[in-house]
């Protein structure tokens, strides 16, 4: 497409001299100056064209990590859902009408090593200490110490030395219910007041009480147990191979625990006694490490794999994540339109004030079937744009019934009283397609920053459809597939 004379309010990136040029064109050699380092090529030749030929196959087959397009109508992204769904390649599909803007993710399976929960989760073993570790805080003598001493064992081996006690008089692992039992012989060790160290393992009462079977999150042990399959399926991927190398490892020498992490949080403690415990859970894990690194080399030749195919530092990265491994997959974008849509279904439904955004899932399908109809969008032509309302209101009652969802949007409505569909009609067609600077940065930063997950393989991304409101600056996710 051409830069218009149009473009020049809605386009951040062209002028007054770029009218009638190519707007990729213009766009990337303006885009290329924000970042040296950054290289770009363009296609003179329309999105529509391109992804209707026979040639973009062999494009997409260049190695690319990622795919994104904007704006797109539901014809092309139908096409390109299909191609990259085929080709295993990531795809985003963002679109921006107004102060409204939606991204769709799109990929088959995304394996995340480091999913940076909010909350780090340090495994202590508290409960089930090895045997350096269980014959290290029985050494601690604190009959011996003086209270100042007394005051800086830390409070790891204060714990270790409680549930090491409960076990001889009851028999059996502590459990949550234990926990005045704890308490009380918490209180009994005080010999002054505020004691930070018995204050730290009140605190971290519930790790001690855990079920030794729980030192692994449920979305974590979900991700080792289908391992088998997966790596079977896919023996060159890294990731399932070290995840099957986990779980023999788990079900053999871990005695059903993961390998250990080694990492200890800060705690009040003496340097001399802290720098011990370091060493006690670094050589542990390292441990843990040799251990799982052989089953994974085991497996590569079983797979008939290079030795070298899984480094040592991804499998100590696999080691030291554990608790944060997952598996994120999404539907295919290309059926999202197919009934029944229970997802969106509950999104319109419900009463939550961010899920109002639902009816936008609609009205931006009303808008694509009005473009593919009258060949513009609603409000696009220059004056009164009254009239397009009754056609887009139309529109979105054929929609609304070829996806069953009259009831939802009904459901909807009541939900949502001070909100008024033919207010929303009328804002689409007052939009008339205009591409805002700002909303175009929001939702180019959201995308940007998914893009950066995938590549990564740090954190999970966005699964899948995600709604933003410049109106009432609010936004809707919706998960795990739009149908």
């Amino acid at each position: 497409e051409m830069v218009t004379p149009q473009d020049l309010g809605s386009n951040f990136f062209v002028d007054r001299g770029s009218v009638g040029q190519p707007r990729a064109q213009v766009a990337l050699g303006l885009l290329q100056e924000l970042n040296e380092e950054v290289r770009g090529d363009c296609l003179v030749q329309s999105a529509s064209s391109l992804i209707a030929s026979a040639e973009l196959r062999e494009v997409l087959s260049g190695g690319y990590t990622a795919v994104i397009a904007s704006n797109l109508d539901e014809e092309c992204g139908v096409l390109l859902s299909e191609q990259c769904w085929d080709l295993d390649i990531p795809l985003f599909l963002v679109q921006t009408n107004g102060m409204i803007g939606m991204v769709r993710c799109q990929f088959k399976e995304h394996a995340v090593i480091e999913s940076k929960p909010e909350t780090e989760l340090f495994d202590l073993r508290l409960s089930a200490p090895w045997e350096e570790l269980l014959e290290a805080a029985r050494q601690v003598d604190l009959g011996s110490l003086d209270e100042e001493h007394r005051a800086h064992v830390p409070w790891v081996y204060l714990m270790i030395q409680m549930v090491d006690r409960f076990k001889v008089e009851h028999g059996r692992q502590p459990a949550f219910k234990d926990r005045p039992w704890f308490e009380a012989a918490i209180e009994a060790s005080k010999h002054v007041p505020d004691q930070q160290n018995l204050e730290q393992a009140r605190d971290n009462l519930r790790a001690a009480l855990m079920p030794v079977e729980r030192a692994l999150c449920d979305e974590a042990r979900e991700v080792l147990e289908a391992a088998p399959d997966h790596c079977s399926q896919h023996p060159g991927s890294k990731f399932w191979v070290v995840a099957k190398a986990v779980l023999e490892f788990m079900q053999n020498e871990g005695n059903g625990l993961p390998p250990l992490a080694g990492k200890i949080p800060d705690m009040v403690s003496d340097t001399e006694s802290y720098v011990g415990l370091q060493q006690l859970f670094a050589s542990k894990a390292e441990a843990d490490l040799n251990s799982v690194i052989l089953r994974v080399q085991n497996i590569l030749q079983e797979n008939g794999m290079s030795q070298d195919s899984v480094p040592a530092s991804h499998v100590r990265l696999v080691c030291l994540n554990c608790n944060a491994l997952r598996v994120a997959r999404t539907g295919k974008a290309a059926g999202d339109w197919t009934p029944p849509c229970s997802s969106l279904v509950e999104k319109l439904q419900s009463w939550d004030p961010a899920d109002a955004n639902a009816i936008w899932v609609l009205l931006f399908r009303s808008i694509d079937r009005f473009q593919k109809i009258h060949s513009r969008f609603p409000g696009a032509n220059p004056g009164d744009f009254s009239g397009d309302v009754p056609l887009l209101k139309a529109l979105l009652h054929t929609v609304m019934s070829e996806m069953q969802l009259t009831d939802a949007v009904q459901g909807w409505q009541q939900a949502h009283p001070s909100l008024d569909l033919d207010d929303l009609l009328h804002e689409c067609c007052r939009f008339g397609n205009s591409q805002l600077h700002p909303v175009a940065a929001v939702m180019g930063g959201i995308v940007s920053q998914e893009v950066l997950k995938v590549v990564t393989e740090q954190f999970l991304p966005l699964n899948n459809l995600f709604v933003y409101n410049g109106i009432d600056s609010t936004s809707m996710s919706m998960a795990p597939a739009l149908c």
